[in-house]
């Protein structure tokens, strides 16, 4: 997770020679009609400093008409970019109304600025796992590795002292699963081998 480890993937990547960057994975909802497990497909992205992005329209287009046939909602629109996850529903919507963005995320922005300077063309696809009103607790956040996975004792140790926390992790790990199978969806639509 964040915006080094996609800058260090993406330059990565440039010494292989690929010929499109994407951003993958999940991502925050900054408004309320959209649902865990939905995809964005953006057409930007707008940085802390209102400097914006541009995703590749034609690419975009592929990908919408290869998903049409799938179960998939999917979102087309600017997203932002935050430098850590927003863990409330306060700070969602001051992004949004900041910015009207559909969602957020730390990676995008970076491939993106990548893609820009070396002129490539770059997507990305995100998957919903917050929705707009869904508060994320600092100990599980805390507790969370950077690939996005927690750490058992820690998180363990903050249950036992707020039990309350359990039903937070129950939705977080049901949100998970939902952005989780729309990703395999697309994986398995094989709709970035074109």
């Amino acid at each position: 997770m964040g915006e080094d480890n996609a800058r260090f993937a993406a330059h990565t990547l440039l010494k292989l020679n690929i010929g499109t960057l994407v951003s993958w994975g999940t991502a925050g909802a900054l408004i309320e009609n959209i649902r865990s497990g939905d995809l964005i497909l953006a057409d930007s992205i707008v940085a802390n400093d209102g400097n914006k992005y541009s995703f590749d329209a034609e690419w975009n287009e592929y990908i919408i008409n290869e998903l049409r046939n799938t179960s998939l909602k999917i979102h087309h629109g600017m997203i932002a970019h935050a430098g850590q996850v927003l863990t409330t529903a306060e700070d969602k919507k001051k992004l949004h109304d900041e910015t009207n963005a559909l969602s957020v995320d730390m990676e995008s922005l970076a491939i993106a600025r990548i893609a820009h300077k070396e002129k490539l063309p770059c997507v990305s696809i995100r998957a919903i796992v917050d929705e707009a009103s869904q508060c994320i607790p600092a100990a599980i956040i805390n507790n969370t590795d950077a690939f996005g996975r927690p750490s058992l004792f820690p998180l363990v140790s903050s249950l036992i002292q707020n039990p309350g926390l359990i039903t937070e992790l129950i939705k977080l790990g049901s949100a998970m699963r939902a952005a989780t199978r729309s990703l395999k969806t697309v994986a398995r639509s094989q709709v970035l081998f074109r």
